[in-house]
């Protein structure tokens, strides 16, 4: 989405402001969008369009970065770089700046007063802080080593440290010390020739450490986990099982389909549509469907006392059949005569 005056109006009064760096497939990107103000409904998030296509996202729920452009395959440093001397042209009042790659998403709700509460004495936070010294072997460290020569006169540090990429958070302020040290033709330069692959990783917390900054890492977050790693994506029984953690509030990485299927499985599910209530019927009504309820009651209990009579007579009938068995048999005439009532006597008679 192009960013308009409005637009502008709006970011520059976030808080937090996240960077998403990405190039292809605008499905998994409007599904990472989608994800990230989910669980962030206070930031602004800001597109930085590292590929050759300059429609991409354009029907993305996202503010384009205006002067994105095609970046070097593994060093998306001036993506962010660009970003942040942008943001200070258009006077934005951010505290928080955090870069993501196309393959995070959030797990819960929280994170910005997280961040207000661990970096309260702090003005960086990544994953898996490292120094060149003693982590000589990881990449980084080495690609960086080939071209200290040419970055050491930028930094002006005897020695470099390394943030694993994704999810770097720095404090506005120095994001302004950071600007102020540097030669920025010098920097252009050396982003315009540079073979370091993760430069992103080195650049910033190492510029971040020689202005003064107070570095710090992430809670816990000193090595691969099972949902801030390397390699495979993270699984969403592993959400599961740390999703109440309380440092832990964004996973990577989660790629392609499985980050659309990661999408549905964090969504809330949909409450069940409650059923219609029935309209209110007349008193008339109610008293009718009220009598209709009596009378369907009624039959069980007729049924049974006419069973209870019906066993009754039986019984009545055979007792009385007992007691005629047992008197003699009359005659018809003579049971009249008995019962023949005596004719009244006449004063003629």
């Amino acid at each position: 989405m192009d960013m308009t005056p409005t637009h502008i109006n709006e970011l520059i009064q976030k808080k937090l402001v996240i960077i998403v760096i990405a190039h292809e497939n605008e499905q998994v990107l409007a599904a990472q969008v989608e994800n990230i103000h989910f669980f962030n409904p206070e930031a602004g998030i800001l597109l930085y369009n590292g590929g050759p296509n300059p429609d991409f996202g354009k029907n993305v729920n996202i503010w384009s970065f205006p002067h994105s452009h095609p970046l070097k395959a593994g060093i998306i440093a001036p993506g962010m770089w660009e970003i942040m001397k942008w943001l200070e042209e258009i006077g934005a009042g951010y505290e928080y700046l955090m870069s993501l790659d196309h393959d995070v998403m959030f797990v819960k709700h929280g994170f910005q007063p997280f961040l207000d509460e661990v970096m309260a004495e702090s003005d960086s936070m990544g994953w898996r802080l490292e120094n060149n010294r003693d982590h000589d072997f990881s990449l980084p460290v080495r690609n960086m080593m080939n071209e200290w020569h040419l970055w050491q006169p930028v930094f002006r540090t005897d020695g470099f440290l390394t943030y694993f990429n994704p999810g770097q958070v720095y404090r506005h302020d120095i994001v302004r010390r950071m600007l102020a040290h540097v030669d920025h033709a010098a920097v252009d330069h050396l982003f315009g020739i540079t073979e370091a692959a993760a430069l992103e990783e080195v650049f910033f917390v190492t510029l971040a450490m020689a202005c003064g900054g107070r570095v710090r890492e992430y809670p816990e977050g000193a090595k691969y986990n099972d949902m801030v790693r390397w390699g495979e994506n993270v699984t969403f029984e592993s959400v599961q099982r740390h999703r109440d953690h309380p440092y832990y509030y964004w996973i990577h990485p989660v790629k392609g389909d499985k980050l659309l299927e990661m999408h549905q499985l964090l969504l809330p599910k949909p409450e069940p549509i409650p059923s219609a209530l029935p309209a209110p019927r007349p008193t008339a009504l109610r008293r009718k469907r009220m009598r209709r309820k009596r009378l369907l009651k009624r039959p069980l209990l007729r049924r049974r006392l006419k069973r209870r009579k019906l066993k009754l007579g039986l019984r009545s009938r055979k007792r009385t059949i007992k007691k005629l068995a047992k008197k003699p048999l009359r005659s018809r005439s003579a049971t009249k005569q008995k019962t023949a009532k005596p004719k009244k006597r006449t004063k003629l008679g």
